[in-house]
């Protein structure tokens, strides 16, 4: 499954899991947005519905298990190169969701970080352009 320069668009989760005022970010190691603060998530894999990639995902990153509260949307992650050919191409379904047990810790190699940041502090972490007031919209 080549991810970068794709032959059609993929299918991937994210996930906005937020527990006592805070919401949990990943810091990630790769392209696309390398270095970035994003939420959990990754493709959905073959056969598998998409709140069970989600609860997959969010299990093999932090090691937390999360209970989905609701769908918050789907976007487009389109990234082109300097040519203004299709590098990247994600349709991203996000979901709402709180822990519910497991064991807070960085599981993935896919990773540099793992935080749980508060509103007030998400300013000091950077962040794809669109996913700041996405995560205002939906915690406050």
């Amino acid at each position: 499954l080549e991810r970068e320069y794709p032959s059609y668009a993929m299918v991937g989760v994210g996930v906005l899991i937020r527990q006592d005022n805070r919401v949990l970010l990943t810091q990630r190691r790769f392209e696309p947005d390398t270095g970035l603060w994003t939420l959990p998530g990754g493709l959905v894999e073959l056969g598998e519905g998409i709140r069970e990639a989600a609860k997959r995902e969010t299990k093999e990153e932090t090691g937390l298990d999360i209970e989905i509260e609701r769908l918050l949307g789907v976007v487009d992650k389109i990234v082109q190169d300097e040519d203004g050919r299709i590098r990247y191409h994600y349709a991203l379904i996000d979901f709402l969701a709180h822990p519910i047990g497991g064991e807070f810790k960085i599981c993935s190699s896919e990773l540099l970080a793992a935080q749980w940041i508060s509103l007030d502090e998400i300013d000091r972490y950077p962040l794809p352009r669109e996913l700041k007031s996405f995560i205002e919209e939906f915690v406050i």
